[in-house]
C-alpha cells in the first residue's frame, strides 16, 4: 500500500513540476559584487553571461538587483514552452531578445529557450526581478527566512545568537552552509562568532533559492580616561572617552588635543569650535584606530563645549624628539631655521605640514616654532606659530598689543630678543612676577616689563585703557505678540569671566530652564539680569510678550502657510520647537512642523528628507480647516531646479505624482484638517503649502457682487459693464441675467425686477 501511495504522489509531483508561473525574486538574500551565473526555480533556468563585455553579472549594492552589463547576456530555459517573461527594473531597461517580441520589460512569444541581450546607453541593467509563465502547471518551494534572537545588533564577542530558520512550503527540508562550508540540515542553531548564513528548502528535489545573513560579533564598549589609556586599545574599538583634554587646534574634521599623558587626533564631524586652551570634557565617544601609522579617534559623537580655557605649556624638544613617543603634543622648537618646508636645528631636520593655513615665514631668521607633533606615513612638525628669537645687537623687550585705548579684555604678551633671558613684570607698580606665558587684563592698567641676561637690564612699558563691551541678551522668539503660548529662551553672550543671572517673570524671580526656556501663557514682561566680576554695574534686559486670541477661521476660504524666515546661507539642523509657519492671509494660525532635518538656505525652504533616508514633516495647526478641498505644496530641488524628484510621496497618505514641483490634491475630508502630515523619500525642501477649504454657495442670479444679496450696488456694476462696452473687470457673478450673451439695457431692468420683487 505505502509503495502505490508513494507511486501515486510521484505521478502528482511529476505533474505539478510546472508551475503557471515562476518568480525569481533578485533583491534579497546576496552580497554586494557577487558573480552570479545560474539560478533555477520551478523547472525555469535563468543563465547570466558576461557576453560581448568584460565584466561578468554581479549582485549589486548588496544584493538589491542583478546587474548586467553591455553587451551581456541572459538566458530563461525551460522544459516546458514559455510564453512570457516579464523584468523588473531599478532604472534602465534596454534589452533585446532573439525571439518573440521584447517591450517595456515585457516579453511575449512561445519558445523553451530565449535569449536577452543588453543594449543600453549607461552601459548596464539592473535586474530586480523576473517572472516567467509556462504553459504548464508547477510547484515551487519558497524562500526561506532567516531569524535572529536577538534580533538586532550590535552582537559583542562572548555574546550568543539563536538562529531560526523557516520555510512557508509545507513538508520542505531546510538545509544551511556557514561560510560557503558544506551544506547542513537543520533549521536551528546557535552562533557565538562572525559568520555568513546560507540557507534552503528542499521538496522533493526542488530547491528554493538560497537566504544570505551575515552575522558580526565585535569587540565589546570599554572606556579610556586618559590618552595613554586610549592609545593601549586595539583598533576597531568603540570607547567612551572619560577624561578632560586640552584643546591644541582645531580645523576642519581634525581636533588634536592632549592630557598629562599624551596627544590625541580626533577626526570626524565634531560639532563644536574650540579655541586653543579650551578643556573638553568628558564623556564623549569615539572609534580607537591607526591611519597611517599614527592613533586616531575616529566617529566621534557627543563632544560637549568647553568648560573653561586653559592654556598649555610647550614642551621643549629637538627635531629628533619628534617621534611618535610624542605624538600629538604641544612642543616647541627653539633656535631653528625654516627652509623650504623643513625646520633645522644644527644637524637635524624634520618636515612640517601646514595643516592650520598659518602664514610661513621667509629663511634667514630664527625661530621658537610652536606647533603639534604628528605622524603620517612619517613624523612631521605641525607649526602653530613661528616666534622670531633673531638676537638682537642688545637686548631688548617688548610688549604687545601696544598701549592704547580697548573695548574688550587685552592679552598681553612679553617677547625678548634673548631666549636665554630673565624676563618680569609688574602691574601697576606692584611685585614682580617671573613672565611664562601671556596673561590676560580686564580691568585698565599699566604693565612695566623686565629682561636681564645678566650684563644688562632693560625695560618696557605700556598703559592699557579697557572698556569692556556691554553685556547683550538675546531672547528667542522675540518680544511681541503670539497667538500661541510660547517658551522664550534667553542667550547670554558674556566672555569675561564667571556670570551670574537672574531671571523675572512679571516682577517675580523663577528658575531658568536651558531646555525649555521661560513658558509665556498671558501677556508677561520678563526680566534677565546679569552679574560678573568684571563689570562694575549689573545688566538689564526686559522683553514684553502679548499672547492674543486669534481671529475665528472663516467658513470657507484659501491660506497660504509660509515657513519662517531664516538666513539666506543657513544650513543648520533645527529641532520641532524652531521650526514655525504662519498663515499670510485671513486669521493668523500659527502651525508647529515636526521631524524636520534643517532649515536649508532660507529662500529653498524647510528639509524633511535627504537622497538617502526617508522623512515625514507633520504640521500641527491650532484651528482644524473644515472641508478641505486642495491641499498645493510648493516645493524645489536644489540639485535639479527644474523638478522635485520622488521615489514614493503623499499628503495624508494620499499618493503624489512621481516628478513634479508642485502637488495638488483635491479631497473632501470627513473631518476638519487638524494635521497635514507629508511624507517623501528623496529630497523634499518645502517653501510654502496652500489649504483651500469650505462650502462653495451656488451663485444668487443678480448677485455681481458675490455678497449674497441683489441690490442697488449690482445695478450699478451692471450699468459699469454696459457702459464699459461688456468689460466685466471686478464682477463677480454673471452680469448676463437674461441669458441672451448680450449685457444691455435688458439685464438692467431684470435686476430692478428682481429689487423689487424681494
Amino acid at each position: 500500500m505505502k509503495k502505490i501511495f508513494s507511486l501515486l504522489m510521484m505521478a502528482v509531483l511529476t505533474t505539478a513540476a510546472w508551475a503557471g508561473t515562476v518568480t525569481f525574486d533578485l533583491t534579497t538574500g546576496f552580497t554586494n559584487q557577487q558573480e552570479v551565473t545560474t539560478i533555477e526555480n520551478g523547472g525555469v533556468t535563468l543563465t547570466f553571461d558576461k557576453g560581448t563585455n568584460s565584466n561578468t553579472p554581479k549582485w549589486y549594492n548588496n544584493g538589491t538587483a542583478v546587474r548586467l552589463y553591455g553587451g551581456g547576456t541572459l538566458t530563461v530555459s525551460a522544459e516546458a514552452n514559455i510564453t512570457q517573461v516579464e523584468f523588473t527594473f531599478n532604472g534602465d531597461s534596454n534589452l533585446s531578445a532573439d525571439a518573440g517580441t521584447y517591450e517595456d520589460g515585457v516579453w511575449t512569444g512561445e519558445a523553451t529557450s530565449v535569449v536577452f541581450t543588453q543594449g543600453g546607453t549607461n552601459g548596464h541593467v539592473k535586474i530586480q526581478g523576473i517572472t516567467v509563465t509556462v504553459d504548464a502547471d508547477v510547484v515551487t518551494v519558497a524562500t526561506p527566512v532567516i531569524t535572529l534572537d536577538p534580533a538586532e545588533g550590535p552582537y559583542y564577542e562572548g555574546d550568543e545568537v539563536n538562529v531560526s530558520i523557516s520555510c512557508d512550503t509545507e513538508g520542505a527540508t531546510i538545509y544551511y552552509a556557514l561560510n560557503d562550508g558544506e551544506w547542513t540540515e537543520g533549521d536551528n542553531f546557535d552562533l557565538t562568532e562572525t559568520a555568513t548564513i546560507k540557507a534552503k528548502a528542499v521538496l522533493d528535489a526542488i530547491e528554493s533559492q538560497v537566504a544570505t545573513k551575515t552575522v558580526t560579533f565585535v569587540p565589546a564598549a570599554t572606556t579610556a580616561s586618559t590618552v595613554a589609556e586610549f592609545n593601549a586599545l586595539q583598533d576597531a574599538t568603540d570607547l567612551t572617552f572619560n577624561g578632560t583634554l586640552t584643546v591644541l587646534g582645531q580645523t576642519g574634521k581634525y581636533l588634536y588635543a592632549q592630557d598629562t599623558t599624551g596627544g590625541i587626533l580626533i577626526f570626524g564631524t565634531i560639532g563644536q569650535t574650540y579655541a586653543f586652551g579650551d578643556q573638553i570634557p568628558a564623556g564623549f565617544t569615539g572609534t580607537k584606530t591607526t591611519y597611517k601609522g599614527a592613533p586616531e579617534m575616529t566617529n566621534p559623537a557627543g563632544l560637549a563645549a568647553a568648560t573653561e580655557n586653559v592654556a598649555p605649556n610647550a614642551i621643549e624638544i629637538t627635531p629628533a624628539e619628534v617621534t611618535l613617543d610624542n605624538f600629538g603634543r604641544y612642543a616647541v622648537i627653539r633656535g631653528a631655521a625654516y627652509n623650504d618646508g623643513n625646520i633645522i636645528v644644527g644637524n637635524d631636520t624634520v618636515p612640517t605640514y601646514n595643516r592650520f593655513g598659518i602664514t610661513l615665514p621667509t629663511m634667514g631668521t630664527v625661530f621658537d616654532i610652536y606647533g603639534i607633533v604628528s605622524y603620517f606615513d612619517g613624523v612631521q612638525f605641525l607649526p602653530i606659530e613661528f616666534v622670531d628669537v633673531t638676537p638682537a645687537e642688545e637686548l631688548a623687550v617688548a610688549i604687545t598689543p601696544e598701549a592704547g585705548d580697548y573695548n574688550e579684555p587685552v592679552t598681553v604678551t612679553i617677547t625678548c630678543n634673548n631666549p636665554d633671558a630673565i624676563v618680569t613684570y609688574a602691574i601697576n607698580g606692584g611685585d614682580d612676577v617671573d613672565y611664562t606665558e601671556p596673561f590676560v587684563l580686564y580691568e585698565s592698567a599699566t604693565v612695566t616689563a623686565y629682561a636681564t641676561d645678566g650684563d644688562a637690564l632693560v625695560e618696557a612699558e605700556a598703559a592699557y585703557n579697557i572698556t569692556l563691551p556691554a553685556i547683550t541678551a538675546t531672547f528667542t522668539p522675540a518680544p511681541g505678540t503670539y497667538y500661541t503660548a510660547q517658551h522664550v529662551k534667553v542667550a547670554i553672550d558674556n566672555t569675561y569671566g564667571e556670570t551670574a543671572v537672574a531671571y523675572y517673570l512679571n516682577g517675580e524671580e523663577v528658575e531658568y530652564d536651558a531646555e525649555a526656556g521661560i513658558a509665556v501663557t498671558e501677556d508677561a514682561t520678563i526680566k534677565v539680569e546679569v552679574m560678573d566680576e568684571h563689570h562694575a554695574d549689573v545688566a538689564e534686559f526686559t522683553a514684553e510678550y502679548v499672547i492674543a486670541q486669534s481671529d475665528p477661521l472663516p467658513a470657507s476660504g484659501t491660506a497660504t502657510i509660509v515657513f519662517a524666515d531664516y538666513e539666506t546661507d543657513s544650513n543648520v539642523e533645527m529641532t520641532s520647537d524652531e521650526v514655525v509657519a504662519y498663515i499670510t492671509e485671513g486669521a493668523q494660525y500659527v502651525a508647529g512642523a515636526t521631524d524636520i532635518v534643517k532649515a536649508y538656505k532660507g529662500l529653498t525652504g524647510i528639509k524633511f528628507s535627504s537622497s538617502k533616508a526617508s522623512g515625514t514633516m507633520t504640521l500641527n495647526f491650532t484651528e482644524a480647516f473644515p472641508n478641505v478641498k486642495t491641499v498645493e505644496i510648493e516645493a524645489v530641488n536644489w540639485h535639479n531646479t527644474s523638478t522635485l524628484k520622488y521615489d514614493a510621496a503623499s499628503i495624508n497618505d494620499v499618493a503624489l505624482a512621481d516628478t513634479l514641483a508642485t502637488f495638488t490634491i483635491a479631497e473632501n475630508l470627513e473631518e476638519p484638517l487638524a494635521s497635514l502630515t507629508l511624507t517623501a523619500v528623496k529630497r523634499a525642501y518645502v517653501k510654502s503649502i496652500t489649504i483651500t477649504w469650505g462650502d462653495t454657495q451656488p451663485a444668487v442670479t443678480g448677485d455681481l457682487n458675490a455678497d449674497g444679496n441683489v441690490d442697488v450696488e449690482d445695478l450699478n456694476l451692471a450699468i459699469n459693464a454696459i457702459l464699459a462696452d461688456g468689460d466685466t473687470t471686478g464682477i463677480t457673478g454673471n452680469p448676463d441675467v437674461t441669458g441672451d450673451n448680450i449685457i444691455d439695457i435688458e439685464d438692467v431692468n431684470a435686476i430692478i425686477n428682481i429689487i423689487l420683487a424681494q
